[in-house]
């Protein structure tokens, strides 16, 4: 018998079926790259947030104040300015990374809600002033620690009363002040999908107790 070809119909009916193959693959080939890329985002925003938390508990834990400031010539000051939605304070805790350099280990460092340059949009910002000065809060460089961040708070544990305050200040000589054991930290962030998510931690300060060298 003579092989016989296909028909216009059986051709037209297979490329079809081969059409719409390649259209089911390429829909769950692009739904996966999707899927990848929500993932990848969501787990750098959460990274991004995640460091952030993880500085600020370092740096807040090395806050602290000292009684040893001459009257007489007051060239340092050391504060704790703990506000419900900014915090101030000088710390220990910075790094030289040039030598001779005129810096010291002691700093002054500020959290708030700022406005992001690059996008125009709310962020956390972080502020450090490389060794302390008479003028608490004036000057200092200003970065941005977490961008898209709404709203955050700060609380104060108060051992005495056994509760959160919300404001916590040591700005005059500190006689027989001392800083909050611990200190809460809450901030909402834009996610990468644009939903709003909480935050929340805590950290100890290590040195409570005003530093006094006799």
């Amino acid at each position: 018998m003579k092989s016989r070809g296909f028909t216009l119909i059986e051709v037209l009916i297979s490329v079809g079926m081969l059409g719409l193959i390649g259209a089911l693959l390429m829909t769950s080939f692009n739904s996966s790259l999707d899927m990848r890329d929500r993932v990848e985002g969501q787990s750098d925003r959460y990274h991004e947030v995640s460091q952030a938390m993880g500085r600020m508990v370092r740096e807040i834990s090395m806050a602290y104040v000292s009684l040893n400031i001459s009257p007489s010539y007051p060239v340092v000051e050391t504060k704790f300015r703990g506000l419900r939605s900014e915090l101030a304070f000088s710390a220990f805790g910075h790094v030289i990374y040039q030598e001779n350099a005129r810096e010291s280990d002691q700093r002054e460092l500020a959290y708030f809600i700022g406005k992001d340059d690059k996008t125009g949009k709310p962020a956390l910002m972080r502020k450090e002033r490389v060794n302390l000065g008479r003028k608490f809060g004036e000057n200092g460089k200003t970065q941005v620690l977490c961008r898209d961040v709404t709203e955050l708070k700060f609380e104060y544990w108060n051992d005495s009363r056994k509760s959160w305050d919300t404001e916590w200040r040591i700005e005059t000589l500190p006689t027989q002040d001392h800083l909050p054991s611990r200190v809460r930290i809450t901030f909402k962030a834009i996610m990468s999908e644009g939903n709003e998510k909480k935050f929340m931690t805590e950290t100890e300060i290590w040195i409570v107790n005003p530093i006094q060298i006799t």
